[in-house]
């Protein structure tokens, strides 16, 4: 819901208390034919109308000249419903024009776009510079030969002193306008200044809808009040006046309240309005689609042929290059993201025990069994041990203690040839390399034991590159397929830069709130029925905020206590300010329908639209939505962007 429908709704509510029973009670007594008909209208109009209710309504105000109360309900209504249809098409007019201005200003600042807007419009400004020359020749009786095409011939015909010459001035109309001494002789700076003056004059557009929908907007509390108490007439008709001089942007009402049928006007000067407003616009707006694309559409087509005879010239390198992506893809599916998976939930479901080993689980348990027997036959057969020592063998065995043996080879190593020709030094060398063999096998043991207990680390370290490469590969087609169809994560970077601009000219507005330029007497006209009609008892009652109507100065309102906390907005603040909540209205309907906090964040906005909330508490709000939002949307690094 925008907040024009929002207010208008709101305006229905407060209207519909009283004065629809009251015309119940009168309708008890009254039973005439006419009586019935109004009431039957009034019924029809406790809520926002369509069109056929308000023409229903607009003819029984026709029908009926009288000023008794149910007309003067019809008329409150009526005016009520015709204030929603005037700050609607103000409103639409005012976002038109901040769109093109953002258009205008991305085409300003880059200088690539500069360049294209120039290509753009290259045919069109070729078109008027032969028109020009054409009319130049034939006003000042000259043939047109090929020595007249020569640029001597063109530099005589059309000098350039201190001003821009004909052809320039046809080629950068905005010259033209200007009529100054200095201007920049480079295209690319023609073209920047001709953006530039677009947007100024389009940023005169957008502030005075803005204002005339700020203004509306600040009256139709005042309207809200008097519809819900007993009115008169003469009250409507200064709201119908001020309605009528807001939509008539270039000239004043025609004929005053006193006119007949002024609410009936309205719908003209509706039309009229739009009409109007598509004048203003039809000169500054961006160029149309055919103009922006012809470069592509000439370019694409022989593009296109230059690439299809490519692709077919050399189908059979591409098809074995697409063949060869393929089987390296296939094969780092397979051998890099797969086997790493299964040998990885092969390991949790069988602990480890059927995989590699460093060395066999019996190895140890054998080369320990064989250094006991090779001890135990050397001690019963040559030391002459007892059986006390020969048990005690597998003991220290077990322990790795060779101290018998060791005994025995330093005796013979004493005289090592007859120990070696008759003795147990060969047997007692052996021995003891079976000991290093075991001390080998034990130490082998230890290290399979440790890999087999990280055994699960190893695997996710291994697989683990693989798998990042996928993540990044499928997000990066994820993000650019949602950012072909222009959606993206909050709608994409693009949109999300367009809310943190909105609400950095939101925080502007309420810091630094504009004046407005123009002081013409539809402008004071505009601002002294705007006084006349306000009431501060009533706008208190009704929107619970300090207002003041004296302080309306040539559209500004005055801050009293310099930190707006009891102040309110001026009526081109308030207008730019409802502009631009209802750009972050749109945003959160349109791209965070399946987000957790779309509602929060709308309510943040009508926060920011509610006109009882003080300059000083719309600052605060703002403050609420760059913490709760702000790390959230990405606004906090969306300049670096």
């Amino acid at each position: 819901m925008s907040f024009v429908n929002q207010r208008t709704r709101e305006i229905f509510q407060t209207a519909s208390t009283d004065v629809t029973d009251s015309s119940l009670v009168i309708g008890r007594d009254e039973q005439n034919s006419a009586q019935r008909a109004l009431r039957k209208t009034l019924a029809g109009l406790n809520t926002p109308p369509t069109d056929q209710q308000l023409f229903q309504g607009l003819d029984a105000l026709d029908d009926n000249a009288s000023d008794g109360r149910d007309t003067v309900s019809i008329s409150g209504r009526v005016t009520a419903a015709l204030y929603g249809r005037a700050m609607d098409e103000l409103l639409r007019q005012s976002l038109e024009a901040d769109d093109e201005i953002h258009y205008w200003l991305e085409v300003e600042r880059s200088r690539y776009r500069t360049m294209r807007f120039l290509l753009q419009t290259f045919p069109l400004r070729i078109q008027r510079l032969t028109t020009t020359f054409v009319s130049s020749l034939r006003h000042r009786n000259i043939p047109l030969t090929l020595s007249t095409l020569r640029v001597g011939s063109i530099r005589r015909l059309f000098p350039t002193t201190q001003h821009p010459s004909e052809l320039l001035v046809a080629a950068f109309p905005h010259l033209g306008i200007h009529h100054s001494s200095f201007f920049p002789d480079s295209p690319l700076s023609l073209t920047r200044d001709e953006c530039r003056l677009r947007r100024k004059n389009l940023e005169a557009i957008r502030n005075d809808r803005a204002l005339r929908l700020g203004l509306l907007a600040m009256a139709s509390h005042d309207l809200e009040y008097s519809l819900s108490h007993t009115c008169s007439q003469t009250e409507i008709d200064q709201h119908t006046q001020l309605l009528r001089l807001a939509l008539n942007v270039h000239q004043g009402v025609a004929g005053g309240v006193s006119s007949p049928k002024p609410q009936r006007k309205v719908f003209d000067e509706l039309d009229e309005c739009k009409l109007i407003h598509n004048e203003d616009m039809s000169l500054l707006r961006r160029p149309s689609w055919i103009m922006r694309s012809w470069p592509r559409l000439l370019l694409v087509p022989p593009a296109t042929y230059l690439f299809l005879r490519y692709v077919y010239n050399s189908r059979e390198s591409i098809k074995q290059h697409v063949h060869d992506a393929v089987e390296t893809m296939r094969s780092f599916w397979q051998s890099w993201v797969l086997e790493p998976i299964r040998g990885i939930i092969l390991t949790v479901r069988t602990g480890g025990d059927d995989g590699l080993r460093v060395i066999s689980k019996d190895a140890l348990k054998a080369d320990m069994e064989s250094l006991e027997r090779m001890t135990f036959d050397l001690g019963k057969e040559k030391l002459g041990f007892t059986q006390a020592q020969l048990d005690a063998i597998h003991d220290q065995i077990q322990q790795g203690d060779l101290s018998s043996v060791l005994r025995v080879y330093e005796e013979d190593i004493k005289s090592p040839i007859r120990s070696a020709m008759t003795g147990t030094l060969i047997r007692s060398l052996l021995i003891q390399v079976q000991k290093v063999k075991v001390d080998v096998d034990f130490a082998l043991s230890g290290i399979d034991k440790l890999l087999r207990s990280q055994e699960l680390t190893f695997g996710f370290v291994g697989v683990a590159p693989a798998l990042a490469v996928v993540y990044l590969s499928f997000g990066w087609l994820i993000d650019f397929w949602r950012g072909g169809r222009g959606r993206g994560k909050f709608g994409g970077k693009r949109q999300r830069r367009r809310v943190w601009n909105g609400m950095r000219r939101i925080e502007k507005l309420l810091i630094s709130p504009p004046t407005p330029e123009d002081t013409s007497s539809q402008y004071l006209a505009l601002f002294s029925i705007f006084t006349a009609i306000s009431d501060p008892g009533a706008r208190k009652m009704v929107s619970n905020r300090d207002y003041n109507a004296e302080s309306v100065q040539g559209g500004v309102v005055i801050d009293r206590d310099g930190m707006g906390g009891g102040s309110t907005l001026s009526p081109l603040t308030n207008g730019l300010l409802l502009l631009s909540s209802t750009q972050l209205r749109t945003f959160a309907e349109a791209y965070l329908r399946s987000s957790n906090f779309r509602d929060e964040f709308l309510e943040d906005v009508r926060d920011l639209e509610d006109s009882r909330l003080s300059v000083g508490q719309k600052r605060l709000v703002l403050e609420r939505m760059w913490r709760s939002w702000g790390r959230m949307l990405g606004w906090d690094n969306l300049a670096e962007v």
